[in-house]
């Protein structure tokens, strides 16, 4: 489990002196927490001390303490490196700063967990469907208009949840706008509640906003 090479990438990920490693047990001065859980990764948990065991380990996420103090995320994969008779003689390693994605995800799902507040907070009902017509998003008053709760119908599909729909001009509208891309408005009788409804339908490349 000794480091007995290591090249340049790895020195800008780890940043700062690095203690010499011999063995599994000196890898604990080399800080990492499992970025699902955060929990502290032990020594025997790192890849490479999977791969000295015979067992290749790809894709750890883990968010790591460089040397100099800093934070970064990698991915974390090993697999073992086996002579001519099989024998496991060694490990090859390869980590990979992933700190730029990981922060844009987290920016990604920030800016939608506040458009789905402000989209909650709006009086006028709002929903999306994804291409399999599936509610990916219901608000408040949306939910209110049909008489369900929002939990009832994220993840059913609106033919399903409203059968009524089949055959109707929300169908023909809504198919339309998807298979062209373009935005739909329309008047038409609601299958909920029988009253007239003013329908404003926009197509994106995944879902739908009604």
């Amino acid at each position: 489990g000794g480091v007995v090479q290591d090249n340049a990438a790895f020195g800008r990920i780890w940043k700062g002196p690095r203690p010499p490693v011999s063995g599994i047990a000196d890898y604990q001065p080399f800080k990492a927490w499992w970025a699902d859980s955060g929990r502290r990764v032990a020594p025997e948990e790192w890849a490479s001390a999977s791969a000295i065991n015979g067992e290749a380990m790809l894709g750890q996420l883990l968010r790591i303490e460089r040397f100099d103090g800093g934070q970064a995320y990698v991915h974390n994969s090993a697999a073992p490196v086996r002579d001519a008779a099989g024998r496991v003689v060694g490990a090859a390693v390869a980590i990979q700063d992933v700190t730029a994605v990981v922060r844009a995800e987290e920016e990604l799902r920030e800016s939608r967990r506040r458009l789905g507040l402000i989209v909650d907070s709006i009086a006028d009902g709002f929903y999306a469907i994804d291409r399999d017509w599936r509610f990916v998003h219901v608000n408040d008053a949306a939910a209110r208009y049909f008489g369900r709760t929002r939990e009832g119908l994220v993840g059913r599909s609106l033919l399903e949840a409203f059968p009524g729909v089949r055959g109707s001009e929300f169908e023909r509208q809504f198919r339309r706008a998807l298979e062209s891309g373009e935005p739909v408005h329309f008047e038409a009788r609601s299958v909920a509640t029988g009253k007239p409804v003013e329908m404003h339908a926009y197509p994106g490349p995944e879902t739908m906003t009604v």
